[in-house]
This record gives structure tokens, C-alpha cells and sequence, in this order.
């Protein structure tokens, strides 16, 4: 699935990271210095990313689909928490207003990312069924 230019939906814009949640995707970018540079590495090299993504999860911030998300909560600090299967949990730290609207649109656009992700893997079965 490409990453296609997406209209934002919801955006938090803090002092040193930006959110941004898009129909099929959220993304958590950080500004500045050298996390910002080995980011925008990452972005280019995607290759790169998947293969050392678990070292650089901690350090620099991975799209996430929508269709891979597990669960998103508000944790007791007012963080948004949000747990994918097999990669470390993501905490976003916004307030807590803040949170809730982001895991109140994630809990509307998570099933929708995931059942077009469904439909997109049974119409390519069948297109490589008719080959």
C-alpha cells in the first residue's frame, strides 16, 4: 500500500513533535536537531527503516498505519498510548483534551483503515487468482 497525499484530519502542532492523523495514517514527526535529520533519512530510505526499525522506534518517531493499530487508550497521565502487535508501545504526550480527541477520531478511523485494508488484500487475491 503506497502512502498516498492524504488530507489531515486532526493536527497537534507542540514544542518539539507534531501529530498528524490523516485518514489512513498517523504521523508523529519531531523537530529539529538530529532526530529530525535521521527522520527525514528514514522517510527516504524506507528499506532502511523497516530493517533497523526496532532500534529507531525509540528514538525517532514511525508512521503508522492505521490498519496496524491494536488499541489506543488515554493512560493515567493523559497521554495517548497506542499499541501495535509485535513493535513497542507508542506514547504520545499531549493533554489530556488533546488526547481524548485523538483517540476518539483513531477509534473512528482505525475500523475503516482496517476494513479497507481487507478489501484491498480479497480484490487482490482474486486478481491474482484470475492471472
Amino acid at each position: 500500500m503506497a502512502k498516498e497525499k492524504e488530507e489531515t484530519v486532526l493536527m497537534f502542532d507542540k514544542p518539539y513533535f507534531v501529530v498528524k492523523l490523516s485518514e489512513y495514517v498517523l504521523e508523529v514527526d519531531v523537530k529539529g536537531g538530529f532526530k529530525e535529520e535521521l527522520e527525514d533519512f528514514l522517510e527516504k530510505k524506507p528499506a532502511i527503516a523497516r530493517s533497523l526499525g526496532f532500534i529507531f522506534e525509540t528514538l525517532v518517531p514511525i508512521d503508522v498505519w492505521l490498519k496496524d493499530i491494536e488499541s489506543v487508550v488515554v493512560d493515567k497521565d493523559g497521554a495517548t498510548k497506542i499499541v501495535i502487535p509485535h513493535h513497542r508501545d507508542i506514547t504520545i504526550p499531549l493533554a489530556p483534551d488533546e488526547s481524548k480527541r485523538l483517540v476518539s477520531k483513531l477509534e473512528e478511523l482505525i475500523p475503516i483503515a482496517k476494513e479497507k485494508a481487507i478489501e484491498e488484500a480479497e480484490i487482490s487475491r482474486k486478481l491474482h487468482i484470475n492471472l
